[in-house]
């Protein structure tokens, strides 16, 4: 047996024993302070030489119900801190439904192992030593869900997947049957779900290839009907994203039910993606504007476009900071 799946069934014999008193609800420092005792156990996971986590690390995590309960914990007490970024910006239907996915996905599987003890928080979290992917904080995906805005039974299309916690967000709120999947214990072995063509659906593309086959791995644990919910693409959404808007318009979504979400920051113009953009969809996206038409911290502003009869309108939603836009030559082996 190689050493680190042999360290792997170790972690999953600590957690057994430790779940039986995970059902606990301590305060938030205590909580913490737990979390962090349960996430050292992963500690040894390092990233291989190529920058990927081992597979069997995220199995383990997967599989650990003591983990889940107690980061499920301190996200619900976290929650009060998340919503006052958001409150004065959206209704109450939409907090609710941000509530229920940001405490339902267990972000601890989708950081680095050594980022478990602040999975909960909301903070960004990177995703390499780089610093060129990140996981972003959980408020700064529920701003742009909140203006696209994004409801059940939308297509979602997200460009930059990183580890997957956006899509897992996105199928949370698009597809709310999906919250029974999220569940604090071991992914259930039994087939997948049927998904009614109603339902939402998350289509995510990301460049990078070594987090895409992470994000794969780790959604997949996550439990019945995902694979109907969510697909996948590896590439440049430059080069992929109108072939997404086009599928979505073929399976039937009318464009006012496409939102497309970017997770890093562009430069403009975007004809590449606005000129396909169909008549009711909307982008959200971080966009470092090549003239400032207004102070910016970082040069980057969170940028609303909907295509509307009257053309394409734009408005600026504050100053942001994403990681920059990577390209697909960058990212060969």
């Amino acid at each position: 047996m190689e050493p680190g799946i042999a360290r792997a069934h170790d972690i999953n014999r600590e957690a057994a024993i430790l779940s039986r008193h995970a059902d606990v609800k301590p305060d938030a420092d205590d909580a913490r302070a737990r979390l962090a005792k349960l996430a050292s156990r992963y500690a040894t996971a390092h990233q291989t030489p190529g920058g990927a986590v081992p597979p069997e690390f995220d199995r383990a995590i997967a599989h650990d119900t003591a983990l889940a309960r107690v980061a499920r914990g301190i996200r619900e007490a976290v929650w009060p801190g998340v919503v006052r970024r958001l409150d004065p910006f959206f209704a109450h239907d939409s907090l609710s439904r941000f509530r229920e996915a940001f405490v339902a996905v267990p972000r601890e599987r989708f950081v680095l192992p050594v980022d478990i003890p602040r999975a909960a928080e909301d903070l960004p979290l990177a995703l390499d030593r780089a610093g060129l992917a990140t996981v972003s904080a959980p408020h700064a995906y529920f701003l742009t869900y909140g203006l696209l805005p994004l409801e059940p039974g939308d297509e979602l299309i997200e460009l930059g997947t990183g580890t997957g916690y956006g899509a897992a967000l996105g199928e949370a709120i698009v597809a709310p049957q999906s919250l029974a999947a999220f569940a604090a214990e071991p992914p259930a072995a039994s087939p997948h779900a049927p998904t009614d063509s109603s339902d939402g659906h998350v289509m995510s593309i990301e460049i990078d290839r070594k987090l895409h086959d992470r994000a794969r791995r780790v959604l997949a644990e996550l439990g019945a009907g995902r694979a109907e919910r969510i697909s996948l693409l590896w590439g440049d959404a430059r080069l992929l994203a109108s072939d997404a808007i086009e599928n979505a318009l073929l399976v039937g979504r009318d464009g006012a039910r496409i939102k497309i979400a970017v997770t890093y920051a562009l430069a403009e113009p975007l004809d590449w993606l606005l000129s396909v953009l169909p008549f009711g969809a909307v982008v959200v996206a971080p966009v470092a504007a090549l003239e400032q038409r207004e102070p910016v911290e970082h040069g980057q502003q969170l940028v609303r476009f909907a295509r509307q009869r009257d053309g394409l309108v734009r408005s600026c939603h504050g100053a942001v900071r994403y990681v920059s836009e990577r390209n697909l030559i960058d990212d060969l082996p």
